[in-house]
Order: C-alpha cells, then sequence, then structure tokens
C-alpha cells in the first residue's frame, strides 16, 4: 500500500511540474502571438505542428501515440488561446439565404472553441414557431423586429459580461441600418458570397423560406432580391469571403485567416 501511495505522490509532483510548464508555455504564446503579428505570420501553422509532434513521437517509443494525442491537443488549445487574445469582437455571418452561413459560423465555432448563435434558429425556439409561420401570422415588420431586439440583447450581453459569439444571421437583418450600427459596435461583419446556382438548388428543396416560398418563378425571385442586397452586404461587411467548392473546412481556415488579416490591420494602425 505505501509503494502505491508514493507512486501516486510522485506522480502528483510531475503533475505539479507539468502545469508550471503549460504556465510557462502559454505566457510564451504571447510572445509568439506578438511576433506573428509584426511579421504576417498566421497563428496556424499545419506544416510547423507536423514538424513539432513528429519529433515528439519519434522521442516517445511505445508510447508515441498517446504524445500524438496530447501533443495535438495542447497545439490546438493553443491555437484558441491566440485566437480568443486576438479577436475581440463577435463574429456576425452574413449573406443571402442558403448560401452557407449556419454550416460555416458552427465550423468556426467549433474551431475557436466560442460559443455559437444563430438568429433564425433562435427566434423559432424563442416563438415556438417556424419563421415562415412568423412571416404568415405576424408579419415580416414583426420577425423584423425580433431580429432588431435579438442583436441588441447581443449587444447588451457583450457590454455586460464581454461574452463573445460567432453569429449566423438571417439574410435580410442587414436592411435595417440600426441592426448594422449594433452589430459594428464591437463586431465584425463577414459576409458570406455565394453562387446563385448553388443557392437555387438549394432553395428548389426547402419550402421553408417565406420569402422565396412557393414562388413560381424562383431563379428570378433569387436574382432580384440577390441584387437588391448585394450592395448593401459589400457596404458593411468587414470581410468578404466567397463560397466555391471549397469543403467547410477548408472555408474555415481561409475564414480565420482574413479574420487574423483583419486584426492584424486594426491593432497596427492603433
Amino acid at each position: 500500500m505505501s509503494d502505491i501511495k508514493n507512486t501516486r505522490n510522485k506522480i502528483n509532483e510531475i503533475d505539479q511540474q507539468i502545469s508550471y510548464l503549460l504556465k510557462e508555455r502559454f505566457l510564451m504564446l504571447e510572445d509568439i502571438m506578438e511576433y506573428k503579428i509584426l511579421n504576417e505570420e498566421y497563428i496556424e501553422n499545419p506544416s510547423r505542428e507536423r514538424e513539432v509532434i513528429e519529433k515528439i513521437t519519434q522521442e516517445a517509443s511505445n508510447y508515441g501515440p498517446y504524445f500524438e494525442e496530447i501533443y495535438q491537443k495542447i497545439m490546438d488549445v493553443s491555437k484558441c488561446y491566440q485566437w480568443n487574445n486576438l479577436f475581440n469582437n463577435n463574429i456576425y455571418i452574413i449573406g443571402f439565404m442558403a448560401v452557407g452561413k449556419t454550416t460555416l459560423g458552427k465550423k468556426l465555432s467549433q474551431k475557436i472553441k466560442w460559443d455559437f448563435l444563430d438568429t433564425d434558429l433562435y427566434i423559432e425556439k424563442l416563438e415556438q414557431q417556424k419563421i415562415k409561420e412568423i412571416f404568415t401570422e405576424s408579419g415580416e415588420e414583426y420577425f423584423r423586429d425580433l431580429e432588431t431586439k435579438l442583436i441588441e440583447n447581443i449587444q447588451k450581453q457583450w457590454d455586460i459580461h464581454k461574452y463573445k459569439k460567432v453569429i449566423a444571421c438571417g439574410g435580410g437583418i442587414i436592411l435595417n441600418p440600426q441592426n448594422v450600427q449594433t452589430m459594428k459596435k464591437n463586431g465584425v461583419i463577414v459576409h458570406l458570397e455565394g453562387n446563385i446556382n448553388t443557392i437555387y438548388n438549394r432553395l428548389i428543396l426547402d419550402q421553408t423560406r417565406p420569402l422565396v416560398a412557393d414562388e413560381k418563378h424562383l431563379k428570378k425571385r433569387i436574382e432580384k432580391l440577390m441584387e437588391d442586397r448585394r450592395n448593401i452586404y459589400n457596404k458593411v461587411a468587414d470581410i468578404s469571403l466567397h463560397v466555391g467548392e471549397e469543403t467547410p473546412n477548408n472555408l474555415v481556415q481561409e475564414l480565420i485567416r482574413k479574420l487574423e488579416d483583419h486584426e492584424r490591420e486594426r491593432s497596427l494602425s492603433n
């Protein structure tokens, strides 16, 4: 029994050493981040990560797979720590319906370990109705008022708690200048641009969208709405990202780099 106690005490001592070294590592990350900002390097560096992990696993002998998992987690947490210190605002994703805002927003939030909110889904949960039903029973003006109240509430949470979120917005949220003004206070606005044919192919199978549901001339309706909103999207966006044939993971990586560029320019100009 005394042997196991001694072993556990030694493990506790090792854990304390690991804790101390991890704290030291995080302090050094701040220097690394400052260097990367000044030298226009991105936080995520896959080749560097592979090099470090391969070296560690080779030296770990039979424990290699376990070391690889541990150090990959350390790498991922280290990147999140740097992104969390670099990105100081909510991230609002805007764009036309069915362009992929929710999919990209969820992927981004998982990558940087932030809370995710979809304004349409939140309103549906709040009202216990689908968006289409809200439009039909209460009208578009009522729905737009709900959007505005939600954006104002997100801003209030920021003012009080500094909670940072990734927010996928409804396609028409930018039609109200008050919403844009609120989003700009402590937010970066990302415009997700899509191909009309891709959007059409998605919407033709989706009858839940109130502005295009049961539309006989769907493609013309989409073209008209996109044309009406294009200039507003471009005007209010801090960052634009085009959705092509890239995978969601590649799009997230591209978006994070654009966010880093945006924050680097902002920090260097202050």
